[in-house]
């Protein structure tokens, strides 16, 4: 499927993103290298669908778009589809929020004479106007490529051949979204658990998904609003100066439900164990920071030692 119709899809909801997904992890040079590689034609992966009436919970939609049938969800390649919806788009998808992305690649920059990509640095490209912004050759502002190559020739054919290579070189750079991307569907039959299985097996070829990060698809799956809730605590606890990440909250939750720090061990907890558990650990967050100094920073679990039960009774 083209590029293209895939960025709309997404921004016309008909390409929705199920909660139990993690947020966008990719970092800068995971984006430019998938910017380089469609540059040259290289593969990039295929993308993974599941055509569904009856999807899970999606990402940052209270309801379901309206449209009739069935419903296609991404299970696989939203780190690609993400960045490419916010080189070209130039803007963050509808499924995220501009809080959800961590590391946003849009100050990355295309050389219109060599195609080199970079992200911006002032010396080199301050005042150079080969250097463009690559959300800005996606737009439909043009780009004067004949005034740019009167700047740097001697002569009208200089000119006019320096301006047909700069042409063709922003040429190539937009038809990526006339580039096809592989794509494979989930079949209609398979249940949330069975899609969340192929997710993880696919996923394991791609960027890791952890197991912090596999127990919270997990939890996710059964308690749709799982990822929400601690991102929401997470933020009122930051608001009292205090810390945490979801694999921290992962962890705790894991403890508080299974008494044990294992993640895996959750993977088959049922949703009003969930909800139980997050009830007491909600709880026991509130009475710790009641009772520890301000100001006491804890950015992920690596600055504390795994709960044991003892802790989370």
């Amino acid at each position: 499927m083209k590029i293209d119709d895939l960025l709309d899809e997404i921004r016309n909801q008909g390409l929705v993103l199920p909660e139990f997904q993690r947020e966008y992890v990719w970092g800068r040079d995971q984006a430019k290298q998938l910017l380089a590689s469609l540059l040259k034609g290289y593969p990039v992966g295929a993308l993974l669908f599941w055509r569904t009436d009856n999807p899970p919970d999606l990402k940052n939609m209270d309801r379901l778009p309206q449209k009739s049938g069935m419903i296609r969800v991404l299970l696989d390649g939203q780190q690609r589809l993400t960045t490419l919806y916010m080189l070209i788009e130039g803007e963050i998808p509808p499924y995220y929020t501009e809080a959800d992305i961590r590391t946003d690649p849009r100050d990355i920059y295309y050389n219109l004479d060599t195609r080199e990509l970079q992200y911006y640095q002032v010396r080199r490209m301050q005042g150079n106007p080969l250097w463009r912004r690559v959300v800005d050759c996606f737009s439909s502002s043009p780009i004067n490529v004949f005034e740019v190559a009167k700047q740097r020739s001697e002569d009208d054919q200089e000119a006019f051949d320096l301006a047909q290579r700069y042409n063709d070189n922003l040429t190539q750079l937009r038809n990526i979204k006339e580039l096809d991307l592989p794509g494979q569907t989930v079949p209609s039959h398979a249940s949330l658990d069975e899609a969340i299985d192929i997710f993880d097996l696919v996923n394991r070829q791609g960027t890791k998904l952890t197991e912090a990060d596999l127990a919270l698809t997990h939890m996710t799956g059964k308690w749709p609003t799982c990822r929400r809730v601690m991102k929401a605590k997470i933020g009122e606890l930051g608001h009292e100066h205090f810390h945490f990440d979801l694999k921290f909250m992962t962890r705790a939750l894991t403890g508080v439900v299974t008494q044990r720090a294992l993640f895996e061990m959750v993977h088959e907890s049922p949703r009003s164990e969930l909800e139980a558990g997050w009830t007491r650990l909600s709880k026991i967050l509130d009475y710790l920071i009641n009772i520890l100094p301000g100001h006491a920073f804890i950015h992920s679990t690596r600055d504390l030692a795994p709960p044991t039960p003892s802790y989370l009774l």
